[in-house]
């Protein structure tokens, strides 16, 4: 009966996810795919991660729709639709950045590739990792150091799993490389 008392301030408790975990690591693994151009992998995450976030407006849900956004740009044919959703995709991630800076954001430990990471470092992750991929003319470099450089001064990112630790100084490295160029 405690257990189950537990279980259930848990699930109600305002930091909790209303969506499902599973369905949140299906969609991560779809949106890797779509990272990597597998055929149809951005649009079966999309309809993942849009179902999601009909059950919670996320900003974790919110910036992995704006990098799928980003992606629909590389991928299409026209160039005013490259720029579009390139731009809007963009708009979306900022968005969500700009949320996980609010007095009122919960943050807390989610399963995230096998460790437990804070939901506002995946979230400075996603969008780093987007914008120091998108064409220079976007002009988003400087927020991806900006997101870096946060991370890495958290005291968040000193509990976080070496795997990531190590992504995000090899992605901090890749964005002075780039800037060097």
């Amino acid at each position: 009966m405690k257990t189950l008392l537990i279980s259930l301030l848990i699930c109600l408790s305002p930091g909790a996810f209303a969506f499902n975990q599973q369905d949140f690591e299906k969609a991560n693994d779809l949106f890797m795919q779509a990272v990597k151009g597998e055929d149809n992998a951005r649009e079966k995450a999309e309809a993942l991660f849009e179902q999601m976030q009909k059950q919670d407006n996320d900003p974790l849900i919110r910036v992995f729709l704006g990098s799928l956004e980003t992606l629909h740009g590389r991928d299409a044919w026209f160039p005013w639709s490259k720029l579009g959703y390139t731009e809007e995709g963009a708009e979306i991630i900022e968005k969500a950045v700009d949320e996980i800076d609010e007095d009122d954001f919960q943050d807390e430990k989610i399963s995230y590739l096998g460790n437990a990471e804070w939901k506002s470092l995946i979230i400075r992750s996603i969008a780093a990792h987007t914008w120091s991929n998108l064409p220079f003319f976007f002009n988003r470099g400087e927020d991806a150091r900006e997101q870096i450089e946060l991370m890495l001064r958290s005291d968040k990112f000193k509990q976080s799993s070496k795997g990531f630790q190590q992504e995000i100084i090899k992605l901090k490295q890749k964005v002075n490389n780039q800037e060097a160029k």
